[in-house]
């Protein structure tokens, strides 16, 4: 199933809401960023240091959440993740060639996209932002 925000751009809150909705529906997570820096803040800030510098040395790395239940999350391009399977694919600010590419090499698993920009954006001309794209292409996705 595909998934999208409204809410578009580099954002710390949206990033940890949509990541918040991957885990809350599966144990492995695979993290595709469009610019792991950019990722590596808003990582820390929500998981800690200590997590995203595992996360990030090692590409794989196991969050136990207090409640007992662990999560993997998997920081790895589409080409190169070799222990993700199935899960959810969270696809923060890449460009939309990633997200077929998600969709062709993980066509079970759950996809959820953060544009980088949205309808309205100044740069863009009416309707070639990437939200307004995206939607072109998977009607069907839903609004998280």
């Amino acid at each position: 199933m595909m998934h999208h925000t409204l809410k578009h751009g580099s954002c710390r809150q949206e990033f940890s809401r949509v990541l918040g909705l991957a885990m809350s529906k599966h144990d492995d997570i695979m993290l595709v960023p469009g610019n792991i820096t950019g990722l590596r803040d808003h990582i820390e800030k929500l998981l800690g240091p200590a997590f995203a510098q595992r996360l990030l040395s090692e590409r794989q790395a196991t969050l136990s959440l207090p409640n007992g239940t662990k999560k993997t999350i998997h920081l790895a391009s589409l080409s190169g993740c070799y222990g993700f399977e199935h899960g959810a694919i969270v696809l923060p600010w890449v460009p939309l060639q990633t997200v077929s590419l998600a969709e062709q090499k993980h066509p079970r698993s759950d996809k959820f996209y953060i544009p980088n920009d949205g309808p309205g954006t100044p740069h863009r001309a009416p309707g070639r932002d990437e939200l307004s794209r995206y939607l072109s292409s998977y009607p069907r996705s839903k609004a998280v």
